[in-house]
């Protein structure tokens, strides 16, 4: 009924619109049909013919009169000038026995010649001539005459003897054109004739129209009337259902579940259902005209609801009124006060404004509501504590197998029969495997905790690809499994990306689906697409494997963590079950999504799609480490903020020993100063220094007007976990650097670092006679005790320090790394059993800097452990560990012995 009610609205507006335009345009037409021509055309184009005529009589009197007064004898002094008789009737229209004037008989050319010329003109202009000449041929006729007036103006406008050497072509011109102006004439008759029948026939037409729209408007008000007949009656119809709604929802409303209360004005209780005596335990008939505030409302509240609700009936704007679900406190009966959940609306009522409220009681809601809050707390501090385990566990276990790697390898470069190299291969495979393991949970930190960084750089995507298949061929080998892959729609492989995230995503991928694929194929397929940026492409990976398949109750759940769909007791691969759940991350730190698609012995397929830049130039750089490696060593000014005087000198060698000038702070008060009077291409502060710490000193260095307020800033500390070193980067540290720190690290960050400065004083080189007094530590010589140096030391660690300070500096620096760690050791025994576990852990966490820079690495673990604890407040785990300290710290220092 709505649609048949709006269509014949629309077409009776319509209808007087197109009524309205046609009545306007029959008018229109009356109008013009009833104005006098200025400009008649059909005159005009007589008269045209008329002005020709007359332009060629012009035109013979003055050829005649010229003709005449060349041939007439030269007058004589005092002759008569008058004009002398000639025969009668020389000339069309000449008077007969008297011989026209040359110079009256040209102005009399050039006034008809004017003439025609603005009739042709008239014409030209003429918008009810228009429709003549848009004949072609009378179109033609015009232009013949234009032509020809065209040709003859400048001799008209000219002297007299120009005009009368002109006359015999204008004579011939005139010849020429002759026919046209009345061929012009005769062919406008039909035309305008039929111009006429058509304003006849217009008008007619609009007649009919007009009264055809009429008749459709009547019938659509006949329509209009017998609908609303209809609608009539349908009303009272509905209005006896509304009735009866109303007694049924009176009915609802006593027996709701929630408190409904509605009260006027002036607050004044209206109704006041069955439930809401239940919740207040009120009696209806007892509040009934009483004010609510009375009733309800606790009385601190009170003051707040009147004037809450005089400014609502001023302003009509209110916090409460009409803003959904509100907690708010009740009052009961009995004097208890409760929490409920109540919506208030205001509607019209007969006497003004009537406030209905819906009323529940949430005790029980917020009773269960704190408590899923404590449940969901304890969750995340279970998860909080899950991942600082992973995390610790992980560096704990990956220092000691990295030893056992180091050692591993140094076992190969020994003779060794083939049953123990045998033996030595599964171990190192092992060591691999689990190394992976651990890399894996460290990698899910990182990424949880959004550690990996803008890792933007060129890559050429078919290179990383053959990569990796060269690399997977052997596991590949063992399933008897071929791999391959293929790119299309991209003409240049070369694109920017986090090429470490994307080949981590394609080696988990890959290496998962030979895992579960024998006798098969694993196929690695890309394809690019363009996107409205042209700078960018969108990059389609899919991994397919005509493997075992994934169930659709798998499918589910195998990208989270730990999870394997194959029994725990018939696995047939190796793996945590990480992989995926680190594809899942790093695809979705790209702005993607994983997904798979699969069925049980029909192989799987895992898609993936990221928008990538495309490299400049279609070149791919060279990765970085080969362009670093090329690199040459760049003096630089560095400022080193280090509490620790082992730590700083050793810190200073290997920089100065590369060519940099190197300023020592001794803490951060110090450097604050330093960095304030001097420029440095570099500040390395370290963390934990007492009075003033590294973070704290960082932003007071970058908040002065100092000359370094800008210079990059890299943390140095033995251990942070991830949730610290974002701390660091938003202090304003540009990086982070663990100890212990070698060469590498070292010169690798130095190559980061932007242009030198120019420095205050002269470089400092290496000396050259150092390298006669370096320690012959090749063959480090087994100490008197049995210990060991491959276990307590790290030898690559402790020979490159050697190496850069010679036997003499070595000395002196492990006479006072020894006096610091007897007296800190002794320090962290006493304040752990006390329980001062900040002073603990600030001691811990200065030796294990100095522990990691000379490569004690089980005496750093161990101040590494005691570190943590202390974080922990694990006030016995730091007792029970500092405890072990004297022992580790007698077999380091009995290591570094041998190794010396």
């Amino acid at each position: 009924m709505t649609l048949m009610r709006l269509a014949i609205g629309s077409v009776i507006l319509i209808g007087v619109i197109i009524t309205f335009y046609l009545s306007a345009t029959l008018t229109d037409r009356f109008d013009k049909l009833r104005e006098a021509p200025h400009d008649n055309s059909q005159w005009n184009l007589t008269q045209l013919e008329v002005d020709f005529l007359k332009l060629m009589n012009a035109e013979q009197q003055a050829r005649q009169a010229v003709e005449v007064a060349q041939s007439r004898p030269p007058a004589t002094a005092g002759a008569d000038s008058e004009a002398a008789p000639v025969e009668p009737g020389v000339g069309p229209g000449a008077m007969p026995g008297v011989v026209p004037d040359p110079a009256t008989a040209l102005d009399d050319l050039r006034k008809a010649f004017d003439i025609f010329y603005s009739r042709v003109y008239v014409l030209e202009d003429s918008k009810d001539a228009e429709i003549f000449f848009r004949d072609q041929e009378l179109r033609d006729h015009q232009d013949a005459i234009k032509m020809f007036l065209h040709e003859m103006a400048p001799a008209m406008d000219g002297d007299d003897a120009m005009l009368i050497a002109t006359l015999p072509r204008l004579d011939r011109r005139l010849a020429e054109i002759s026919a046209l102006p009345r061929e012009i004439a005769l062919k406008s008759v039909p035309i305008k004739a039929r111009i006429s029948d058509n304003q006849r026939l217009e008008i007619t037409n609009l007649l009919k129209a007009i009264a055809f729209v009429a008749l459709i408007v009547m019938i659509a008000l006949m329509l209009a009337f017998a609908i609303l007949l209809l609608q009539k009656s349908e009303l009272n119809r509905k209005t006896r259902i509304i009735a009866r709604g109303n007694e049924r929802l009176a009915s609802t409303l006593k027996a709701s579940l929630d408190a409904i209360i509605v009260i006027d004005e002036q607050g004044l209780i209206m109704d006041f259902n069955g439930s809401a005596e239940k919740v207040f335990g009120h009696a209806r008939a007892d509040v009934l005209g009483r004010s609510l505030a009375d009733v309800i409302i606790p009385e601190r509240f009170r003051e707040a609801h009147t004037s809450g609700m005089a400014r609502f009936l001023d302003t009509r704007s209110s916090q409460i009124v009409d803003a959904g679900r509100l907690n708010l406190v009740a009052l009961h009966a009995d004097g208890h006060e409760f929490q409920t959940e109540t919506s208030i609306t205001a509607v019209p009522g007969e006497k003004g404004i009537n406030f209905i409220s819906y009323i529940r009681d949430i005790t029980d809601e917020v009773a269960n509501r704190a408590e899923l809050h404590e449940a969901r707390d304890s969750a995340l501090a279970a998860y909080r504590e899950k991942s600082k385990f992973f995390a610790v566990m992980s560096h704990e276990m990956r220092t000691p197998l990295n030893g056992i790697i180091s050692s591993l390898d140094l076992l190969a470069d020994t003779p060794l029969n083939d049953g123990q190299r045998h033996f030595l291969q599964i171990a190192n495979a092992s060591s691999e495997i689990l190394l992976g393991h651990i890399n894996d949970v460290l990698d899910i930190e990182r990424i949880d905790a959004n550690q990996q960084g803008d890792r933007m750089e060129p890559v050429d995507l078919a290179d990383m690809l053959e990569a990796l298949c060269q690399n997977l061929r052997a596991l590949a080998d063992r399933q008897n499994t071929r791999i391959g892959w293929n790119i299309s729609g991209l003409e240049d492989p070369s694109i920017n990306c986090d090429a470490r995230g994307l080949r981590q995503i394609l080696l988990n991928l890959m290496s998962n689906a030979i895992k579960f694929t024998t006798s098969g194929r694993v196929e690695v397929d890309v394809q690019a697409a363009p996107t409205d940026n042209p700078d960018t492409c969108q990059l389609s990976f899919a991994v397919s494997d005509t493997g075992i398949g994934i169930s659709e109750e798998d499918q589910k759940r195998i990208f989270d963590d730990f999870v394997t769909v194959d029994s725990a007791y018939e696995r047939t691969s190796t793996g945590t079950g990480l992989g995926l759940g680190i594809a899942r991350r790093l695809v979705a730190s790209m702005g993607g999504r994983l997904s798979v698609e699969s069925a049980p012995k029909r192989g799987s397929t895992f898609t993936f799609t990221v928008e990538v830049p495309k490299t400049v130039g279609g070149q791919a750089e060279a990765p970085l480490a080969e362009a670093e490696a090329e690199r040459p060593i760049v003096p630089r000014r560095v400022l080193v903020v280090e509490d620790n005087e082992v730590n700083r000198e050793l810190l200073h060698v290997m920089l100065s020993g590369d060519g940099h000038h190197v300023d020592l702070a001794e803490d951060g008060f110090e450097g604050v100063h330093k960095a304030s009077r001097n420029h440095y291409d570099l500040i390395l502060m370290d963390i934990s220094m007492p009075n003033l710490d590294g973070v704290k000193a960082t932003q007071m260095i970058q908040d002065s007007r100092g000359l370094s307020a800008a210079t990059p800033i890299y943390a140095v500390t033995a251990h942070a976990m991830p949730e610290e070193r974002a701390k660091f980067l938003a202090a304003g540290m540009a990086g982070c650097l663990i100890k212990p720190l070698r060469r590498a690290d070292i010169r690798t960050l130095m190559a980061e670092v932007p242009g030198p400065q120019e420095t205050d004083g002269p470089e400092t080189a290496r000396p050259e006679d150092e390298t006669d007094q370096m320690p012959d530590t090749d063959a480090p010589k087994p100490h008197a005790n049995g210990i060991d140096p491959a276990k307590m030391i790290d030898l690559e660690q402790f020979r490159d320090i050697a190496s850069l300070l010679g036997q003499e500096k070595l000395s002196l620096q492990l006479e006072r790394f020894e006096a610091e760690g007897d007296e800190l050791i002794a320090a962290m025994r006493s304040d752990a059993e006390q329980g001062r576990l900040s002073q603990v852990q600030a001691a811990a966490h200065r030796m294990a800097g100095s522990c990691g820079t000379f490569g004690a690495r089980e005496m750093h673990q161990h101040l590494k452990s005691l570190e943590t604890a202390c974080k922990s407040e694990d006030a016995a785990g730091a007792v029970r560990i500092a405890g072990d300290l004297d022992r580790v710290w007698a077999e380091t220092r009995a290591g570094i012995a041998a190794a010396s």
